[in-house]
């Protein structure tokens, strides 16, 4: 029988009573010791509670430092962009997978839909790992973070307001390329593949071309 007890634990900064096992508790002995400058990995958590509770209230202080203090030191010291690529494959790499179970916004759920449906998609094995740790730290930072999570929907909105306008213009036929995006069969035949054609469909959807 696996025995529990109560750890008061602040979230979003009020006190909340969060169940944890013995694991949990050895991981936060393991949390405090980074704290004190004792260790400075913090093994990876099983899904075992919400990645918000997770991230604000668990791990709060190896998130900042651990997590995001080499991220927004890359960015900030005008680094290279391999750099900044790398450490945002720190992030993704210590921080929970989000998961229908762990993640309570509804937009984060469509986020991972889009994220498993663009998979579905991409064929770029060389790229792989970048994007999915770049949508990783988007769905984090979205589910945990309220100040990203109401920029992110600002940016969402005025996006679709484009769109609706008809002002944010179609992607060209062919586009992306197949050796870079797996179509649908159905749909093969039908895309576009000759370069000649797709650069002429550019070069009439410019401003150039429009006489903008």
């Amino acid at each position: 029988m696996i025995t529990k007890m109560k750890l008061h634990v602040k979230v979003n900064g009020e006190p909340s009573n969060e169940e944890i096992t013995p694991f949990l508790r050895s991981e936060l002995r393991k949390m405090q010791q980074i704290q004190k400058g004792f260790v400075t990995e913090l093994p990876k958590q099983k899904q075992t509670t919400l990645l918000g509770h997770w991230m604000l209230g668990f791990a709060r202080q190896y998130v900042i430092e651990q997590v995001k203090a080499p991220l927004q030191k890359a960015i900030e010291k005008g680094k290279s962009l391999s750099e900044v690529i790398k450490a945002i494959g720190t992030y993704a790499h210590r921080t929970p997978d989000p998961t229908p179970e762990n993640c309570i916004f509804h937009n984060s759920h469509v986020l991972m839909k889009l994220r498993d449906r663009f998979f579905e998609h991409l064929d770029m094995s060389n790229k792989e790992m970048m994007f999915r740790s770049a949508i990783k730290m988007l769905i984090v930072e979205y589910e945990h973070d309220p100040q990203y999570r109401d920029i992110f929907d600002v940016f969402v909105e005025w996006l679709v307001e484009e769109v609706n306008s008809g002002n944010w213009r179609d992607r060209p036929p062919g586009r992306p390329l197949p050796e870079f995006w797996k179509y649908p069969e159905a749909t093969k035949e039908r895309e576009v593949t000759d370069l000649n054609l797709v650069a002429k469909d550019m070069l009439e959807q410019s401003d150039f071309a429009r006489g903008n």
